[in-house]
């Protein structure tokens, strides 16, 4: 998933269900593990889409779902395919270049608890190709005035001389 999803645009996250701590509290239950790590903070890239394999059985009864930075349910880009728990099943997010952003992972049957806090950035790889176009374009274009601006030896004299 790491250099080749970063050119790509796409990754693939496993989910199971495991009992856990909840946010350090001491207390147990069950929290989301993405590709085996407990409940883990993500960050996501924008424009990127990442796709939550929740087919394990251990996900059964903890549909995953996301959140924004209001407490509202995300969906924009969001597509649940199957059923938590079952073969087959996954969420797959898109995650916007602009707007609101999901700020956050839970289980819509046992809460935030669950899940934990997802931040999102820039797609860097995204910016340097953008940036690189536009380098391209300046270049041709400074070509192109050269050209236009080029005078020969007496028309420069003449007007030097105001002429």
């Amino acid at each position: 998933n790491g250099l080749a999803a970063i050119f790509s645009g796409t990754s693939s996250i496993t989910v199971t269900v495991a009992s856990g701590s909840l946010y350090g509290g001491g207390g147990t239950g069950n929290i989301f593990y993405l590709n085996g790590a407990a409940n883990p903070p993500l960050t996501l890239v924008q424009g990127h889409t990442y796709t939550f394999d929740v087919s394990n059985s251990s996900v059964s009864g903890h549909p995953l779902a996301f959140k924004d930075s209001g407490g509202n349910a995300f969906t924009t880009g969001v597509t649940v395919i199957g059923t938590a728990g079952q073969s087959g099943a996954s969420v797959v997010i898109t995650v916007p270049t602009t707007g609101t952003m999901p700020a956050q992972y839970y289980c819509t049957s046992h809460g935030n608890g669950m899940g934990n806090l997802i931040s999102t950035i820039d797609n860097d790889i995204k910016t340097v190709a953008d940036n690189s176009a536009n380098i391209t374009t300046v270049a041709s274009n400074i070509g192109t005035i050269a050209q236009k601006a080029t005078v020969d030896e007496a028309t420069a004299l003449a007007i030097a001389l105001g002429g």
